[in-house]
């Protein structure tokens, strides 16, 4: 389960709730520079934040809030984006292709039920 959380996290890299453990393995092998760290853990800061507020907001319905939540991922996928090099972007595709293929959640049968 660990490599699925960090492998997800590689996918959107903004996903600021559910993973924040596992982010420095996502990006482990991308090789930031210090630079590069601060602003991805800025970003990261900045977005919890922001999600922190929206899942508090009682005035938006949980489709609202989904949405906005979804926006708010795109969002900082495309700051992450922006900050890495061509090299590091392609690392992070492929780390995410590779997770589609070695992902228990894509396969139709779970290795845990028994039925070998």
């Amino acid at each position: 389960m660990l490599g699925i959380s960090t492998m997800s996290f590689a996918q959107s890299a903004q996903d600021s709730t559910h993973h924040h453990g596992h982010r420095k393995g996502a990006y482990k092998d991308l090789n930031l520079s210090k630079d590069q760290k601060d602003k991805v853990a800025q970003f990261h800061k900045d977005s919890k934040a922001k999600a922190d507020a929206i899942k508090k907001d009682q005035s938006l319905t949980a489709d609202q809030k989904k949405t906005q939540l979804k926006a708010l991922k795109e969002e900082n996928k495309k700051n992450v984006a922006g900050i890495l090099t061509d090299e590091q972007k392609q690392k992070m595709k492929d780390a995410k292709q590779h997770h589609k293929k070695h992902s228990p959640a894509k396969s139709t049968t779970s290795p845990n039920t028994g039925n070998s």
